[in-house]
């Protein structure tokens, strides 16, 4: 059993840092887990390019290929009136994996 707390870092710490420089800067530190943002927050906030397939999730998936670094957590996913399930399906995708099942 594992008796050391987990320590993790959530992107809000750092929102102008990009997501694979994140994960290295997270890993670097000492940090066990991050949590990554895949989608804008705020209206006025500009969304890495972090979509199925894109250069910087390949980028993002490379240097989580380390077994002292994980994702603990994804975000952003609103939930709204009008939201719809496969509004998220392109964010469960990419965090399909990553993400401990318990």
């Amino acid at each position: 059993m594992n008796t050391v707390p987990e320590v993790g870092i959530d992107p809000l710490t750092m929102l102008d840092v990009p997501p694979p420089e994140f994960v290295s800067i997270a890993r670097g530190t000492g940090f066990d887990s991050v949590g990554l943002r895949l989608a804008a927050s705020t209206t006025g906030e500009e969304p890495w390019p972090m979509t199925a397939g894109s250069p910087m999730l390949e980028e993002t998936a490379r240097r989580l290929d380390d077994p002292d670094i994980r994702v603990l957590a994804i975000e952003v996913f609103r939930i709204d009136p009008g939201t719809r399930p496969g509004d998220y399906e392109g964010g469960f995708e990419v965090g399909h994996g990553w993400v401990p099942a318990n």
